[in-house]
């Protein structure tokens, strides 16, 4: 709050808005905060609602690869822009050496569907895996971060239920956590895991396993989850300025 020549001044900052409010007196201050408060929501909530949501598994997955049906798979480089939202409504992998380039400023939301059950076999999580060889390309900015989070935050701003569950979501809070299930990057660099006292240099990651997934190399694990390898300057791409937010889904509780 400062003051100029007379009047009133608030600036109201949010990352990529700045709303600025003069008042003239006293007497107008109280309905003028309304009309500040009414104008920086707008200007939170008007870019969401006039970017294009591109359901990534109905436009840019395949599930014709050797990897199984049950993969919603991106097999070319592709680029998500700014100027749209992304929802992820299922497991994502990037594979076929593709690259997947995310502008700065880009916002991506998961869901999280239960089916209304109460166990996890059945549950339906949004989630980027990078499959080796693949890569990410997600460089954002101090100023344009690339943020990933639960669609609960995209529902509670604009107000639209994104995920068809007939209800909207609750703003998440700080502590809100385990709404969708993150980003995995596999590699194909040495690692350390033993049968025995083998080292067999490839392991898994749990719960990220489609159903029906294919075992191409007949090692007993399903390829599109595999990490390790024998290249020790493997790189599965950047993450810079990326904010992942109220992910860590628990799969096996």
């Amino acid at each position: 709050m400062g003051r100029e020549r007379g009047k009133v001044t608030r600036v109201f900052r949010e990352p990529h808005h700045v709303v600025t409010i003069r008042y003239q007196t006293q007497k107008h201050m109280k309905y003028k905060s309304q009309n500040a408060i009414a104008a920086f929501m707008l200007a939170l909530v008007a870019p969401l609602a006039q970017a294009a949501q591109i359901d990534v598994v109905a436009t840019q997955t395949v599930t014709t690869t050797p990897f199984g049906v049950n993969v919603k798979a991106i097999t070319s480089s592709t680029t998500w822009t700014k100027d749209n939202i992304y929802i992820l409504k299922d497991k994502v992998f990037v594979t076929n050496g593709a690259t997947l380039t995310i502008e700065p400023g880009t916002k991506i939301y998961s869901t999280l569907d239960t089916k209304g059950t109460t166990g996890k076999d059945d549950d339906q999580f949004g989630a980027l895996v990078i499959v080796r060889g693949a890569k990410i390309n997600a460089s954002g900015t101090a100023d344009q971060p690339i943020i990933f989070t639960t669609t609960d935050e995209l529902e509670a701003t604009t107000g639209v239920d994104v995920d068809g569950n007939a209800s909207i979501a609750s703003y998440p809070t700080a502590t809100t956590a385990g709404r969708w299930g993150g980003i995995v990057m596999l590699g194909s660099a040495p690692i350390a895991f033993y049968s025995g006292t083998t080292n067999t240099g490839e392991n898994r990651v749990e719960g990220f396993q489609p159903a029906s997934s294919a075992d191409l190399d007949t090692d007993g694990r399903a390829d599109v989850i595999e990490y390790g390898g024998v290249n020790a300057t493997d790189n599965s791409g950047t993450l810079q300025y990326v904010s992942i937010r109220h992910g860590g889904y628990v799969y096996d509780a």
